[in-house]
């Protein structure tokens, strides 16, 4: 299937000429109103933020077929005009307009009411229970003081949020609080009814992480009431039966509590989506949990739902647990000990340029870095351990190849040109190319990544595979599944990937490629999604001049969420 980019279209302006013929604007409102704003969205901002002025009023009052205005807690309809004007600073397109003020609302709601409990729960069942999984855990010398507020939260809002960076044991609390809410109801004379609960996230490989780490946070006694309704764990797509093409409609939720985990890749149309399915169509809505870290790369769509919600000036702390402690990095650093990754990643969410190139400097066993991809080390390194994955794959030995893929991996911050994912693709290709069992246009012990979801095989966008050779050749991915190469499509090879595809996955050696200095990907985000994809170790493939340009640089999403957010809570308390 040929894209936009493939067939040379311009979406802007294919937009912009349809709103004109559609709605008879002129000239001037297409490329001073409509032009600006499509802009904004194709670049993934909800929305174009202006200064306040009568200006906005006037060319309203001007183009009524074309413009609505619209106040922070007016409903927006699904018919109307193309674009609207809400609170005379935020102009957008309809669509995004109506999703904004429908997340808004649902949020708001889940602040100010308290939801029908699960299964009816009480306070003081919970109460009890929290107490004796907490004893448990400080018997095994454990301690989570933020465990009671995920648990009252998971029980008692509509809608909650647990967020935190790597390793600071998102997935064990809301394992701990699960744990909580199954010891209440096992406490119970009868349980009249199933009570369930749902994973996902925004792609099926981030789904099925969560819910392996779920599985190994609950240990070996696992849950005794509730159920885990593993049919429909997997992408939110899958769980909300829409596809890109779709996005309408959603399947209501069956689970009475909805897990939802690397919510900063979901984009506000989803996020309107999820949280409209979530109030069922019989029964009492499902209890959605969305997990995440605030400072990953935002989705590639419009939007960035949960950095708005968690910006304190939001109003939302109730609905809220911040995890701020790190467990899966060792501490180093100080006394002489040599950092570490989690230092790294401190640095560089901390905007502390001067600490981040130091650590890449000092040559530590576990922080390097070099100028350029040219650099001769770096090539072999990459090379050697893609020769260990071809030799594993040749053997048969699936498993393996795919343990040693998870080795090491090439995050890129361009799909194109010097240091990128295709440059590291082709370069392996060609240095190899001798020594390659080809099956087609693919050979054996190649990685290849999936760009598209194919459902009836159970693959999903961004889920990374080994081609094994043999009579029929075979793509194995992780748990296991393998399928034959022949019925694959839409497959890349994937000794390199960009940063963006990298969510949700974990290595043990990353190297990072940086966009070279002045480009606008290279943000601080960019650098920390990609830093924390590691556990051990980290190379960064850059100078000290582009790590401080990328650590000086935010990603910008305009909306009006926070502000729609902060009026909203404003207005109730007036």
């Amino acid at each position: 299937m040929m894209d936009n980019e493939s067939l040379n279209v311009d979406p802007v302006a294919s937009l912009v000429d349809m709103i004109g013929r559609r709605y008879g604007a002129s000239d001037d409102v297409l490329r001073d109103v409509v032009r600006p704003l499509v802009a904004a969205t194709d670049e993934e901002h909800v929305a174009l933020a202006v200064s306040a002025s009568t200006e906005a009023a006037a060319y309203a009052a001007r183009h009524r077929d074309l413009i609505q205005t619209a106040s922070f807690e007016e409903e927006i309809s699904p018919l109307g005009a193309p674009i609207v004007i809400v609170g005379d600073r935020f102009w957008y397109l309809r669509r995004f307009a109506r999703a904004e003020h429908r997340v808004a609302m649902a949020l708001h709601r889940a602040q100010e009411e308290e939801a029908e409990p699960v299964a009816g729960l009480t306070h003081e069942e919970i109460a009890t229970a929290l107490a004796e999984v907490t004893r448990e855990l400080n018997e095994q010398g454990i301690s989570s003081p933020e465990l009671g507020g995920v648990v009252a939260n998971m029980v008692f809002r509509k809608i909650s949020f647990v967020t935190g960076g790597p390793g600071t044991g998102k997935t064990w609390i809301v394992a701990q609080a699960l744990r909580v809410i199954d010891r209440a109801l096992s406490a119970r004379a009868s349980l009249h009814e199933r009570v369930s609960i749902g994973l996902s996230a925004p792609t099926g490989k981030a789904s099925r992480r969560v819910s392996s780490a779920l599985t190994r946070s609950l240990g070996s006694d696992g849950l005794r009431v509730l159920s885990r309704d593993a049919d429909r764990e997997g992408s939110l797509h899958q769980l909300l039966g829409v596809r890109p093409d779709r996005m309408h409609s959603p399947r209501a939720l069956g689970d009475d509590v909805t897990v939802v985990d690397e919510v900063s890749m979901a984009d506000l149309v989803m996020l309107d989506l999820l949280m409209a399915a979530a109030q069922r169509d019989h029964g009492a809505p499902s209890h959605l949990v969305l997990v995440g870290d605030p400072n990953q790369l935002a989705s590639v769509n419009v939007g960035a739902v949960l950095s708005d919600v968690v910006n304190s000036e939001a109003g939302l702390e109730s609905l809220i647990t911040r995890l701020t402690t790190t467990h899966r990095y060792q501490a180093g650093g100080e006394g002489g000990r040599v950092a570490m990754v989690g230092d790294l990643a401190d640095a560089v969410i901390g905007n502390r340029p001067d600490d981040t190139v130091a650590m890449l400097s000092a040559g530590g066993a576990h922080l390097h870095s070099v100028a350029s991809p040219t650099d001769a080390a770096l090539r072999e390194m990459v090379l050697s351990n893609a020769r260990k994955v071809i030799a594993l794959a040749e053997a048969g030995e699936a498993h393996a190849a795919l343990s040693a893929l998870s080795q090491l991996t090439v995050l890129c911050g361009t799909r194109r040109g010097p240091g990128s994912v295709e440059w590291w693709n082709e370069y392996v290709r060609d240095e190899l190319v001798d020594s390659l069992t080809w099956c087609g246009s693919f050979y054996v012990g190649q990685p290849v990544i999936v760009r598209k979801n194919q459902n009836a095989l159970k693959v999903s966008n961004g889920d990374v595979g080994v081609v094994i050779g043999g009579e029929q050749p075979m793509v194995v991915f992780d748990e296991g599944r393998a399928i034959p190469l022949s019925s694959l499509g839409y497959l890349s090879s994937a000794w390199a990937m960009t940063i963006h595809k990298s969510q949700g996955s974990e290595y043990e050696h990353v190297v990072v490629v940086l966009p070279m200095a002045g480009s606008p990907l290279l943000t601080r985000e960019l650098f920390y999604t990609a830093v924390t994809r590691a556990k051990d170790e980290v190379t960064v493939v850059g100078d000290s001049a582009v790590i401080r340009e990328a650590l000086g640089r935010d990603v910008e999403r305009v909306s009006g969420l926070t502000e729609r957010l902060h009026w909203l809570k404003t207005a109730a308390i007036e």
